[in-house]
C-alpha cells in the first residue's frame, strides 16, 4: 500500500481509537495514553513522510525535508518532542493529527 494513503488510514484510525468519532473538531482527551497513541502517529507520519524525500546521494535533515514537502514544520517539532523530549499536550496533538490528515488529503489529491 503506498505510503501516504497507510498514514492516512493510519491517522483516522488513531483518531478514531482515541475519540470514538472521524470528527477532528472533538479533540483528544488529555490522558498519557491518548498523547503517546497520538504522537506515534505524527511521529511515524513525519518518520516515514520525510523518508521519502531522502533520494539523493546526501542525507537532508528531517526538518529540510519537512519543509521541501511543505509539511507543517510544526509536526516535526511535535515528532522531536515526542522522540527526545516530554510528549506534547493533548491541544498540539489534536490539531496535529487534523493538520497532518489535512496536508495528506491535500498532497495525495494535488501532487
Amino acid at each position: 500500500m503506498p505510503v501516504k494513503i497507510e498514514l492516512t488510514r493510519n491517522t483516522l484510525s488513531t483518531l478514531n481509537h482515541i475519540t470514538g468519532s472521524l470528527d477532528f473538531s472533538v479533540g483528544i482527551p488529555d490522558t498519557e495514553p491518548n498523547r503517546m497513541l497520538a504522537s506515534m502517529c505524527i511521529v511515524r507520519a513525519v518518520n516515514l513522510l520525510t523518508d521519502l524525500e531522502q533520494n539523493g546521494k546526501f542525507v537532508k535533515s528531517v526538518n529540510s525535508a519537512a519543509t521541501e514537502m511543505g509539511l507543517p514544520g510544526y509536526l516535526v517539532d511535535v515528532r522531536h518532542d515526542a522522540t527526545h523530549s516530554e510528549l506534547p499536550g493533548a491541544f498540539i496533538l489534536s490539531h496535529g493529527l487534523r493538520d497532518l490528515f489535512g496536508w495528506l488529503l491535500l498532497d495525495y489529491w494535488n501532487p
